[in-house]
């Protein structure tokens, strides 16, 4: 679990699953897999659930200065859900513990 860095492309090379958290100014489709089980990444729009064009006219505003308010956003709740959805989907339940 870990944003966009060197650590989560190593560890996608040897096949380590990922998980990643995309700041608003980075953009998750140029750099993570597409309809890849084992390599989820969230950013902005799915913490708020809108779609790509929305995010277009918030991403305008966006600066170095005031990224981290709209980071801020994407709340730890979110991410430990999609990560427990994440494992659930792709790990055999005898493995892992019920975290519902």
């Amino acid at each position: 679990i870990g944003n966009d860095n060197g650590p989560r492309h190593i560890a996608r090379s040897v096949g380590t699953p990922t998980f990643s958290i995309f700041s608003p100014t980075s953009d998750k489709w140029s750099f993570n897999p597409h309809n890849d089980p084992m390599h989820i990444a969230v950013d902005y729009c799915d913490a708020h659930q809108i779609d790509r064009k929305e995010f277009a006219n918030i991403k305008t505003k966006l600066n170095k200065k005031n990224s981290i308010t709209y980071f801020a956003t994407i709340t730890p709740e979110f991410v430990f859900q999609q990560v427990c959805k994440m494992i659930n989907n792709n790990f055999p339940p005898n493995l892992i513990p019920n975290v519902n």
